[in-house]
């Protein structure tokens, strides 16, 4: 929820954030990342509503045109860093959208996007060309630039070196507890193109039900995993390989039954009708009593992720700028009157680049099959509502990367399975 700062609710805000949440998701945890990120929009175009004098339901296009350029012109006091385009969007757009719905619940006269051309005067009651408003709403976004699109696929070098940082193989050779959670879930994106926020949603019992269908003759046999909480709120199947599975249901076994006992000796699950977690990845027995063994947030794969990246000295440096700690704001060079640069070394990866690093291996496995239309293949395992979409993101790169990765994954394949089979 959202409130000024009198600490009175912003009615109209609050209802678009409930509003936004669909009716079949309210029982489950799917919307609230979604949901934090509207209101973390709708909270920043308030800021600027104070910070420029202006009632919510009194703003014009001139005025979103001003705020628009202020995006481009902020500074994170988080990164340090100017807002990527993509942010910038969909900070934009939620504004856009939110005074849409506005119009739609009887809240204002008129959609601010879909006024006559910016003059000194409010945008309400004029024209209500759904095919005008759209226009000037894109006229209103940034153009995405290659670097807001970039992917960045791991090569099998460093897939090697991340993975090693994450943990023990999913395929040990001698007996023992196997890969830990960390590793697990890097794994399964690798091999399924799973979204991290779905490889938390999974349970214990949707990889349970795979185990009679392992083929220990065959440890690349492909094992159909149904997911229903996605990002587009529509299920779809996914594939892992039988050792991957046969990994997973050893870490439920021993790591995640451990952490359970944990929870026990503290406490927790002793009340007569406690109902234990269903999540297969849960936080380990170094959390919290309050946050030992509940599922594991997304954002605590991802930050480990990002940290083995890193601790494999896998860096890029990008531009970033001071910030003051005491106001967050970028500090303006006295003598240039500029804010005052300063490099700042990142992650050369995330955990979403091995969704991409699946996407482009799978599309060069289907063109060596023969496949005449491999983007559907792809487009069909990563999700994606619309063929343009994968072909978006992922096309421009192929065409300039494929060849040159082509042999590398295929030997790094082979070796793996080479691995498997023995």
């Amino acid at each position: 929820m959202l409130f000024d700062s009198e600490l009175e609710p912003l009615t109209a805000a609050n209802r678009y954030l409930l509003d936004k949440i669909p009716p079949a998701k309210r029982r489950t945890g799917d919307w609230e990342n979604t949901q934090r990120s509207y209101a973390d929009d709708l909270a920043q175009w308030w800021t600027f509503l104070c910070c420029v004098g202006l009632a919510w339901d009194e703003v014009t296009y001139r005025d979103l045109e001003e705020y628009a350029a202020s995006l481009a012109n902020h500074i994170s006091a988080q990164t340090a860093r100017q807002l990527a385009p993509s942010t910038r969007r969909r900070r934009l757009g939620t504004v856009c959208d939110f005074y849409d719905w506005a119009f739609a619940e009887g809240l204002v006269p008129e959609a601010v996007i879909k006024g006559p051309a910016p003059r000194d005067r409010l945008l309400w009651a004029s024209q209500n060309d759904a095919s005008q408003g759209k226009s000037r709403k894109l006229r209103l976004l940034p153009d995405e630039d290659d670097a807001g699109r970039r992917i960045s696929p791991l090569n099998p070098s460093d897939l090697q070196k991340v993975f090693r940082a994450l943990g023990p193989p999913a395929f040990p050779a001698t007996e023992g507890l196997g890969p830990g959670r960390n590793r697990l879930a890097a794994e399964i994106a690798l091999h399924s193109g799973m979204r991290v926020s779905e490889i938390t949603a999974v349970t214990i019992y949707q990889i349970l039900s795979l185990e009679p269908k392992i083929d220990s003759a065959d440890p690349w046999k492909q094992l159909m995993l149904r997911i229903t909480r996605t990002k587009s709120g529509k299920a779809r199947n996914v594939y892992l390989p039988s050792f991957l599975v046969v990994a997973i249901i050893r870490y439920i076994g021993t790591e995640r039954s451990a952490i359970i006992a944990a929870a026990r000796m503290r406490g927790k699950f002793s009340a007569e009708h406690a109902r234990l977690p269903l999540a297969l990845f849960l936080n380990g027995t170094g959390s919290t009593n309050k946050n030992l063994a509940m599922p594991v947030k997304a954002s605590t794969i991802s930050r480990a992720f990002t940290k083995a990246v890193k601790g494999c000295g896998l860096i890029r440096t990008e531009v970033g700028f001071q910030i003051d700690p005491a106001t967050g704001q970028a500090i303006i060079d006295g003598e240039t009157g500029a804010w005052s640069h300063i490099a700042i070394e990142v992650a050369a990866h995330t955990f979403h680049d091995l969704r991409h690093t699946f996407a482009v291996n799978l599309y060069e496995a289907e063109c060596a099959a023969g496949n005449a239309s491999p983007w559907k293949k792809v487009q069909a395992r990563l999700g994606h509502e619309w063929l343009t979409t994968t072909t978006e993101i992922y096309l421009a790169w192929v065409e300039d990367k494929e060849p040159a990765i082509s042999d590398a994954f295929a030997k790094y394949l082979d070796e793996e399975r080479h691995i498997h089979a023995s």
